[in-house]
């Protein structure tokens, strides 16, 4: 495992050959049986990350392939869980028991090679309002747009390339996103 988070009462854990879900249930953390639908567990996932303000557990994965998967909490009878709302304007704290009903997680969308070239290989990925930032192990930096209501829901917008090859390491967004931070694994931001 290379990397765990947690959101509300979710939990993922994702690495070499591994991507899991859990939830946690009175004081104990029970993992999800039925997992992710038609999602191959056995890639190398690099990152991932809970997306923002989504209305419904949603999280986004990227492989050591470039494969972009955004995976969409459902429960046993095929419908969108339900999340309780304690503040305005989309904002939650905490999934309740009561009112969420999610049994496995499925694939919402895919970008196969989101980076279009197989050299490419992915680092990080950090979600924010509008999107998603893709880092790749060469410092390039791709820029996904979340569409609501189409087909296409997340399309690569933008694509930049550091001129001296280095890692993404970090992704950072100050609280208004009006800047990101990026770190490199040559000690340069």
């Amino acid at each position: 495992v290379n990397k765990i988070t947690i959101e509300g009462k979710l939990i993922c854990t994702s690495g070499k050959g591994h991507l899991c879900f859990w939830y946690i249930y009175e004081n104990s953390v029970k993992e999800f049986k039925t997992g992710v639908k038609n999602v191959d567990v056995s890639k190398n996932y690099v990152d991932h990350e809970w997306v923002c303000q989504a209305k419904i557990p949603t999280i986004a994965t990227i492989t050591e392939e470039g494969d972009l998967y955004i995976l969409e909490g459902h429960n046993d009878n095929n419908t969108k869980s339900i999340i309780k709302k304690s503040q305005p304007d989309d904002e939650y704290d905490e999934y309740s028991n009561n009112t969420i009903r999610v049994d496995r997680f499925i694939i919402k969308h895919h970008i196969h090679n989101c980076f279009n070239n197989d050299s490419i290989v992915p680092s990080i990925i950090k979600s924010f309002t509008k999107g998603l930032v893709i880092g790749s192990t060469k410092g390039h930096l791709l820029f996904v747009e979340k569409r609501s209501q189409t087909e296409q829901s997340y399309v690569p917008i933008r694509y930049t390339k550091r001129e001296k090859p280095a890692k993404v390491a970090g992704l950072s967004f100050c609280k208004g996103e009006e800047y990101l931070a990026v770190s490199y694994d040559s000690n340069e931001i």
